[in-house]
């Protein structure tokens, strides 16, 4: 029941043993991952993991690095053949009777990020949009307190009233 429920799952989930081997992965981590088997070792197929370890003293275990990774919500490289992509993965820590198995789920962020560039875009566009609106609105009121000048220096009453 438990693996079918998992099996089914749209989140890419893989449980790793304390080396970072895959033991598991569900059918959404096979296809998003292009695991053969099921197998491997995570650093192969989420290489900016080892980004992470730059700012460290030592050299971390592999756990360490999931759980910073997951804790900071930091994005690291996946690979997935030739191709390279953007992930943030969310971790746990399970014990099944003596042995240890940490579940990684691995969110792909391609489709986000690409949504928070075009929105930045958009934003860029509005705020050109009303520096340009804004100043010719201030150029209008300018003019009209100019022409309201012109008249009362004529003896005429102005034509603009606010």
């Amino acid at each position: 029941m438990e693996s079918e429920i998992l099996a089914a799952c749209p989140v890419a989930l893989v449980g790793v043993d304390p080396e970072l081997n895959i033991v598991y992965a569900n059918a959404a981590a096979e296809t998003q991952l292009d695991l053969q088997d099921g197998g491997g070792n995570l650093l192969a197929v989420l290489p900016g993991l080892r980004e992470l370890d730059h700012g460290s003293f030592g050299s971390p275990d592999g756990i360490w690095l999931l759980h910073r990774a997951s804790r900071d919500k930091v994005q690291v490289e996946a690979r997935r053949g030739s191709s390279r992509f953007q992930v943030e993965i969310d971790v746990r820590s399970l014990r099944l009777g003596q042995e240890e198995l940490t579940v990684v789920a691995i969110h792909d962020m391609t489709s986000l990020n690409s949504s928070l560039t075009n929105i930045m875009n958009v934003q860029r566009e509005l705020e050109e949009f009303n520096r340009v609106a804004i100043g010719r609105e201030l150029r209008m009121v300018a003019l009209k307190d100019e022409i309201n000048q012109l008249l009362s220096a004529q003896g005429q009453e102005p034509r603009y009233v606010d």
